[in-house]
């Protein structure tokens, strides 16, 4: 394994490293998140909006041609609810989404790590195990972690923000 291939992996230095063990983000690490969070408010926000603008067009199309012509109207009525809620859901997220870093709290878990794959539809899907946490990875993780090491992770909920080799496994 090689020592710099973690922190290269997952972006991060022996700063942020500290920071982490200490239950806390880096500088560096809260403006990062801070930023990720703000493009997902405002991607929610766009995608939202567009959606509730889709599914109003939908119930004046719905109101204009089958009221006045008369008919059913069911399958346009269903995606105009299903664009509605989604549109909905999205405006909801996004306004509620947390962005200031300034009270994350950096979770650890530590153990053996075991890495599986999976075939998806499209691609392997491979996920990371250790503890009781599972974490979405890349197959290009498998090459830089030795199976069944024990290693310590820090994360900020499904997101792995540092990590470090503690002992050769069993």
């Amino acid at each position: 394994m090689n020592d710099q291939a973690l922190p290269t992996y997952f972006e991060f230095d022996q700063a942020d490293l500290e920071a982490n063990r200490n239950g806390i983000l880096s500088e560096k690490e809260k403006q990062k998140l801070g930023r990720q969070r703000k493009y997902d408010q405002q991607y929610g926000l766009k995608v939202g909006y567009l959606l509730l603008a889709v599914a109003l067009i939908l119930l004046l199309i719905y109101i204009i041609f089958f009221k006045a012509f008369g008919g059913g109207g069911i399958g346009l009525g269903f995606v105009l609810l299903v664009c509605a809620a989604i549109g909905y859901l999205e405006l909801h997220h996004a306004y509620t989404a947390k962005i200031d870093t300034s009270k994350d709290l950096i979770k650890r878990v530590e153990g053996p790590i075991r890495i599986t794959g999976e075939q998806g539809r499209h691609a392997m899907a491979y996920t990371l195990y250790i503890g009781k946490k599972e974490f979405e990875v890349d197959e290009e993780l498998t090459g830089y972690v030795n199976q069944g090491d024990i290693y310590a992770i820090y994360f900020d909920g499904s997101k792995i923000l540092s990590t470090e080799w503690l002992s050769k496994g069993k």
